[in-house]
């Protein structure tokens, strides 16, 4: 029996689902699991109990969806959740967040407290590169025993 794997995708990104998909083989999914695309509008401030064995979030991390993604982990409390972090290239063009933050200058819809906050919700985050999950480890910004980075690879062209 397969597992059921429900993939959380933007739903007014066209090549969201072709971005999941490259996920899904890379990771090997296409073969253990079936595999669900469940859009998401921008926003939404509540998420849907699901049914399957896990969650993978490809949806950006901002605080507009921060409410979706607590909701998310409530209503699915026995489910395994992982969230890939696209903006690998969004993320290095903030690599100044650092100076940024301490500077007092904030970071347009991304601070630590958020990422750290939101990926504390997580099982897992998969991170788009080597050099981003040292960037997220250096920041400190997947703390939680549950929680690590795992790498996978990508196109530098996939940020969602």
């Amino acid at each position: 029996m397969k597992y059921v794997v429900n993939h959380l995708i933007p739903a007014k990104r066209s090549d969201a689902a072709s971005i999941a998909d490259r996920f899904i083989s890379a990771a090997g999914l296409d073969v253990t699991s079936t595999n669900k695309m469940v859009p998401i509008a921008n926003g939404g401030m509540s998420a849907k109990r699901l049914d399957g064995q896990m969650i993978v979030s490809h949806l950006p991390v901002k605080w507009r969806n921060f409410p979706f993604f607590v909701t998310l982990r409530a209503l699915n409390p026995d489910c395994e959740i992982i969230h890939v972090e696209h903006a690998a290239g969004q993320l290095h063009k903030e690599a100044s967040v650092e100076a940024s933050i301490s500077s007092g200058v904030s970071v347009p819809h991304r601070s630590k407290s958020l990422m750290r906050s939101t990926y504390a919700l997580f099982d897992r985050v998969v991170s788009a590169s080597g050099e981003q999950a040292v960037w997220l480890d250096h920041q400190g910004l997947v703390l939680c025993p549950h929680a690590h980075i795992v790498h996978t690879l990508r196109s530098e062209h996939d940020d969602l």
